[in-house]
């Protein structure tokens, strides 16, 4: 995931530059509106949801109790957690 060989990185410290700033809504409405290149927005919303939190997991991001929300609005006010430097 942090390499970026078949696509961007989704992992790792160039994962976490680009997105520090940015919210869940925002790594969402991307996944959704890019994956895939040649067929974006062609999988259910719930699966990008799905995919949006394994990124996030594997960026040390807790899970919640609930699966995430497919609402980008609902989704715009929580920021993503990016480690620490020091």
């Amino acid at each position: 995931m942090a390499n970026g060989t078949m696509g961007p990185h989704l992992a790792g410290q160039v994962f976490d530059a680009k997105w520090k700033d940015k919210t869940v809504a925002d790594l969402f409405t991307y996944s959704r509106d890019h994956m895939t290149p040649s067929r974006p927005h062609s999988l259910p919303d719930e699966t990008y949801a799905a995919i949006t939190a394994y990124i996030l997991r594997m960026n040390g991001n807790e899970p919640g109790d609930q699966p995430l929300l497919t609402d980008p609005d609902a989704l715009a006010n929580q920021q993503i957690l990016v480690p620490s430097a020091d």
